[in-house]
């Protein structure tokens, strides 16, 4: 080797060795997805895109996507192009260029000509011309991509080819070829024992530089607009649409921030540096590893050449293995295997044997069982469904396939139907296992935040507006995750620092079926066995930012196990109001309906892991008007150190200076006045509705009319023997 050329060959070297780690490990380099989007908690917060500071220290782009995790998780899917692209043309260019340097000169001749042809056009306008169609980015991940690297290697490997074919003949006038010949070397003999050995090189050489001119041609795609792996629809703004790429793919990344050059140049430079630096030690290994000599005969000798000939003969039968494991089974008949369960499963429906479908099911996946269990006995209930419904789009790929189950719900039933029991359509995915199909669950896609992983089974690649939204209302969750998770940690010194994961549930049914004991009705809760907290997607039907924050900011007490947080209320009033943005907090009677409302000792004797949901959310309404009335009455008291301290009623009592039984009849009356101040009889234009006759007869059993449902039943706020309740009671009309 030129001794020059040594530092260009360990430079890129360690430029490459870097790229392979974001490969491989890139939750090692960054701590947050891709995905994840630092939004502004409310209207008055800055918008993104955010400068580098902040735990952003390459800035975030005009989503709040952070730009340093799309560069590492970029990594791979540019390198997988730049590899793809060059696969392509070696596969084609090489055998090509061998033709022809040992052939008839026919084969040069035409090579030639379709270099000329192929170069008389710069291919960056052919690119241009083709890829700018707007139904080709909309095509979705995959198509995208494989149009992509097709139209890349197409109209460049005649150049590789012409450029292999001068090497190739440069070896074949070498004095050892000439004398393999003279002595009689058969074609296969000076293939494998001349020029093979010194062909290599030259393939690895060739393959950097391809690598290099496939990352430049996608840089320049980008500068264009044009996303290598396709876009998706999303709304980056009110009533604004625009497509952004489906994947953190350096092009891609370059393409979106081109509209933002001048007033966010950090989203234009990041992906611009890293296709630079990727190049650059793209060509500098290309230039290290000309005139290296490789010594591959040695290594062979070393390793599989000491295996006489009829050993060599186990590849053929692993090769026959590795077909059968690949396809599970013989590789034929496969799709019409799966196409007899998905007939079989539908039949099993119609009739209501669930026994019979539930055989279909991946016998290995006891939670998917589960949920199966119940959509099914949902969808079998007596007069829900007049059509079982039909299969689409049946799809095979070896031991995998997926279609897509319909069903035609009553129209006496559509309203449940509506809320989700059980859903019309659904992707169905089966796996075959040694020559027999199941019915398995969809992957999860996880979205990392900081302190958080949201995982769910919606589409991350999709193109379609649903997709969109879906996308979207993700990022939303994982924001809000992370908001929450932010607030418990700055007021419970001794919370869990590890990872939480949040569960997205795609469907009620599953999402009921996970539910442990104690959760009936809730939207959210926590799972000790398995350590997670579950979602529902019903959240997202009528999505309410604070709503979720306020949720999930109890969960996340019992997920973190903050036992001092679990026995103080005014932590979980803390984390309420925090989570609430309007100047006045507003409680929810409706939660109170028939709930123990605690006394002022019980409030902080209650510990919060032992409630179910219904005594939560009441314990939670209690506990912000507690903070309310201790800000109110003692405007003097830290009640934010006290929650982190964990106070209880004698370290009230010696920072108030007020008694715990004065304390108690004070917070006794404040509840009952903040409750009766939702009355429907404070607001003027609605108070007419509530009959006179209804007042009265409140009036007369101590309590306060809140709100009327139906004609006959009544909302009303009473306080017996020093206890305050809500209750729903029929009035005599």
């Amino acid at each position: 080797m030129i001794r020059s050329k040594r530092w260009q060959l360990w430079l890129g070297l360690l430029i490459v060795a870097a790229l392979l780690a974001a490969v491989l490990v890139p939750e090692w380099m960054t701590g947050v997805g891709p995905e994840y989007r630092q939004t502004a908690a409310s209207a008055m917060d800055r918008v993104p895109p955010y400068p580098p500071g902040d735990g952003h220290w390459l800035g975030t782009d005009f989503l709040g996507r952070d730009m340093w995790s799309r560069l590492v998780y970029g990594t791979r899917w540019s390198l997988l192009i730049g590899l793809l692209v060059m696969g392509a043309r070696l596969v084609i260019a090489l055998p090509v260029a061998y033709a022809a340097a040992k052939r008839p000169r026919s084969v040069g001749w035409f090579v030639g000509r379709l270099y000329v042809l192929t170069g008389s056009i710069p291919p960056l306008i052919i690119y241009l011309l083709v890829l700018s169609n707007s139904y080709i980015r909309m095509l979705g991940l995959w198509p995208c991509l494989s149009i992509t690297v097709g139209l890349l290697a197409f109209f460049e490997w005649p150049r590789l080819a012409i450029m292999l074919q001068g090497r190739i003949e440069t070896l074949f006038a070498q004095p050892f070829m000439e004398g393999a010949v003279a002595v009689g070397a058969t074609s296969r003999q000076i293939y494998r024992q001349h020029l093979r050995p010194h062909l290599w090189p030259i393939v690895l050489q060739a393959g950097a530089q391809e690598v290099a001119r496939a990352l430049l041609v996608v840089g320049q795609l980008g500068v264009f607009g044009i996303m290598t792996g396709g876009g998706v629809m999303e709304e980056i703004a009110p009533m604004r649409m625009e497509v952004i790429s489906g994947v953190p793919e350096w092009g891609a990344t370059l393409a979106e921030a081109r509209k933002y050059t001048l007033l966010a140049p950090w989203m234009v430079l990041s992906p611009a540096m890293a296709l630079f630096v990727a190049i650059c030690g793209a060509n500098w290994l290309a230039l290290g590893l000309e005139g290296v000599a490789l010594p591959l005969t040695r290594w062979q000798e070393a390793t599989t050449g000491r295996l006489s000939a009829r050993w060599r003969w186990v590849a053929l039968p692993v090769a026959v293995a590795a077909v059968f494991w690949f396809f599970q089974g013989v590789p034929w008949g496969q799709t019409k295997e799966l196409q007899a369960l998905v007939e079989a499963q539908l039949a099993a429906l119609q009739r209501g044997d669930v026994a019979a479908y539930m055989a279909t099911i991946d016998p290995m996946d006891e939670d998917y069982q589960s949920s199966r269990q119940a959509w099914a006995e949902a969808v079998t209930e007596a007069n829900f469904i007049q059509q079982v419904g039909w299969v689409q789009a049946l799809d095979v790929d070896g031991a995998h396939g997926q279609t897509l189950m319909s069903l035609v719900p009553k129209g006496i039933v559509l309203e449940r139907y509506r809320k989700g029991e059980p859903p019309r359509s659904r992707t169905v995915r089966y796996e075959r296992r040694w020559g027999r199909w199941y019915e398995v669950d969809e992957d999860w896609a996880e979205v990392y935040g900081y302190h958080t992983i949201l995982a769910s089974k919606l589409p991350e690649y999709d193109p379609s507006v649903d997709g969109m939204l879906s996308r979207m209302q993700l990022a939303g969750l994982a924001g809000s995750a992370d908001r929450a998770y932010d607030r418990l940690t700055g007021l419970t010194p001794s919370v869990d620092k590890k990872r939480q994961t949040v569960r997205l549930y795609a469907d009620p049914v599953s999402f009921r079926a996970a539910m442990p004991a104690g959760g009936e009705g809730a939207l959210a809760w926590y799972s000790p066995e398995r350590r997670e907290i579950l979602i529902s997607p019903e959240f997202l039907n009528t999505w309410d930012r604070q709503r979720f924050e306020t949720v999930l900011s109890l969960e996340l007490v019992k997920a973190t196990g903050a036992k001092e947080a679990a026995l103080s209320p005014l932590t979980m009033g803390l984390l309420v109001r925090k989570a609430d943005l309007r100047p006045v907090y507003r409680p929810d009677y409706r939660q109170l309906v028939w709930a123990t409302l605690l006394r002022y000792e019980e409030l902080f004797a209650q510990p919060m892991d032992q409630l179910t949901y219904k005594e939560q959310e009441a314990f939670a309404i209690q506990a912000t008007l507690l903070v309310e009335f201790l800000r109110e009455r003692y405007p003097q008291v830290d009640v934010e150190r006290l929650a982190r301290e964990g106070a209880g009623p004698a370290d009230l009592e010696r920072e108030t200076g007020a008694s715990t039984v004065a304390m108690s009849a004070a917070w006794t009356d404040y509840l009952f006045a903040r409750v009766a101040d939702e009355s429907i009889l404070t607001v003027p234009m609605a108070k007419d509705r509530i009959p006179e006759t209804a007042v009265a007869w409140a009036r007369a059993r101590g309590g306060v009319v809140l709100d009327m449902e139906g004609t006959d039943k009544l909302y009303v706020l009473e306080r017996q023997n020093g206890q305050v309740r809500v209750v729903l009671v029929s009035w005599p009309m």
